[in-house]
């Protein structure tokens, strides 16, 4: 009898791992269970009227090159295009003024230190401070730290404040001062430990990459399928045939009587792989109490996506130029962060019109968790209204997303707790976590997640 394994969770994790565990092992019988009525978990696309509205994630980068990867193999690589090569920059808001971020200023890497010097969103005291990184010394320290704290030791509370925090805030919806520095930003870490200067690590990094020219994000290296996110879900459903698939069937109980994994009490399985977040493992899996526990441990945050698709006549000032603009906390707006969806990429807006998307999230989005839907549209009237000159028409639609309590926060101390998470889970043969809540927030991390699980389960059938 062929072996059996159950996959919690239709995200892309969840696709992921259903995909290569067919792919590579046709003689195992696999169950996805999702609990919703599609497949994709957050991952979305809404085609109406000659416009393309993601959901949620709208691109995902190309190092590490998991998600290209599985293009590669669902035989899609040649759908994927990269961003507009016209006004590749992005903005920061300092004052009711949207400034660009200075040319090559990747998260905490200042590629092109004279930009950052001659930008107004730093004073002379933010330039000084922040040229004193030059002194920081190689440091070995293995303790984990806040990112606020690190960004702050290098470049100082301006900088910080100013730049690199809306930065981040655009990226994970949630405050810097909870955020472990070693479980999202390792790559600083390793600078830090090879020059201990980040401007020094900048040097050296330039040297041996080709200079970036655009500002803030390395756009060169974001691609987005032509046709938007949703196509990659359909490809992957399309591969996976061979895979029970059961929509609309939430796992309330799993449990292990040391041989075979229960689901519900009626489905068997020799092997699990579990890809909803950790949030609903704690509650789902009827395992160790302790296991439980620091499932728990991992907490989540909330992010609401305003989507605005417009003609041109919104903007009587000219239509906004670059992909968008962050938000500082200290500027106490309510948005974080505002995507020109349709200045980044072909195909997603009709001439003379635009797909925007707008963020509420980090400390703001609380407030705004019970609010209805045309609250939320008229609070964005009024921020895009100062902010960009938006007046809104009769013939503008918007879409509202509301992502409740399913965005990990990766606090200081994270990289130990998955650890511990990992080893407990070897007392559990043929279990494999895998998902957003662990490894990785973007959408690569969450397929290599899948794809790791789904060769960990092959290698234990095999041993079996």
């Amino acid at each position: 009898m062929a072996p059996k394994v159950g996959i919690v969770g239709g995200g892309i994790a969840g696709l992921a791992a259903a995909f290569y565990m067919q792919r590579s092992h046709a003689d195992v019988s696999v169950t996805l269970l999702e609990s919703s009525k599609k497949l994709g978990g957050a991952v979305g696309t809404i085609v109406r009227d000659g416009f393309l509205v993601e959901n949620s994630g709208d691109m995902f980068v190309t190092d590490p090159n998991d998600a290209v990867t599985l293009c590669k193999d669902l035989g899609i690589e040649d759908q994927l295009i990269e961003t507009n090569r016209e006004d590749r920059f992005s903005s920061i808001l300092r004052q009711k003024n949207l400034i660009q971020i200075p040319s090559g200023f990747s998260l905490m890497m200042p590629n092109q230190l004279r930009s950052v010097l001659r930008s107004p969103l730093l004073d002379v005291t933010g330039k000084l401070r922040f040229m004193c990184d030059y002194f920081v010394r190689p440091n070995s320290m293995e303790a984990d730290e806040s990112l606020s704290s690190f960004a702050i030791r290098h470049y100082g509370r301006q900088a910080f404040e100013r730049i690199i925090q809306p930065l981040v805030a655009g990226i994970y919806s949630a405050k810097a001062e909870e955020l472990s520095v070693h479980a999202t930003m390792q790559r600083f870490v390793q600078m830090e430990r090879e020059y201990g200067s980040l401007i020094k690590a900048a040097r050296v990094n330039r040297k041996n990459s080709q200079r970036e020219e655009s500002s803030g994000a390395r756009y060169g290296m974001f691609v987005a399928p032509k046709n938007g996110m949703q196509s990659l879900v359909d490809a992957v459903s399309t591969k996976i045939d061979n895979v029970d698939v059961r929509l609309a069937t939430p796992v309330e109980r799993v449990t292990f009587d040391g041989k075979a994994w229960r689901v519900n009490d009626s489905m068997s399985f020799d092997s699990m792989i579990f890809t909803a977040n950790a949030r609903v493992a704690a509650k789902t899996i009827d395992l160790d109490p302790s296991l439980l526990n620091l499932l728990r441990s991992i907490s989540f945050g909330s992010l609401i996506v305003i989507a605005i698709t417009c003609s041109l006549k919104s903007f009587p000032k000219g239509k906004p130029k670059g992909f968008g603009f962050v938000v500082p906390e200290i500027e106490n707006r309510e948005l974080i962060a505002c995507s020109y969806a349709s200045n980044k990429f072909a195909g997603r807006a009709l001439k003379g019109s635009m797909v925007l998307r707008c963020f509420v999230g980090g400390r703001n989005v609380e407030r705004w968790r019970e609010s209805s839907d045309n609250e939320l549209i008229e609070m964005v009237h009024r921020e895009l209204g100062e902010l960009i000159g938006y007046s809104h028409t009769k013939s503008d639609q918007f879409d509202v997303f509301r992502w409740m309590d399913c965005m990990p926060q990766y606090r200081v101390g994270h990289l130990e707790l998955v650890k511990a998470i990992k080893e407990s889970v070897h007392n559990y043969p043929g279990l494999s976590l895998a998902g957003c809540s662990y490894d990785g927030v973007g959408i690569p991390a969450c397929i290599a997640s899948g794809k790791r699980a789904a060769k960990d389960t092959a290698n234990f059938l095999a041993d079996r």
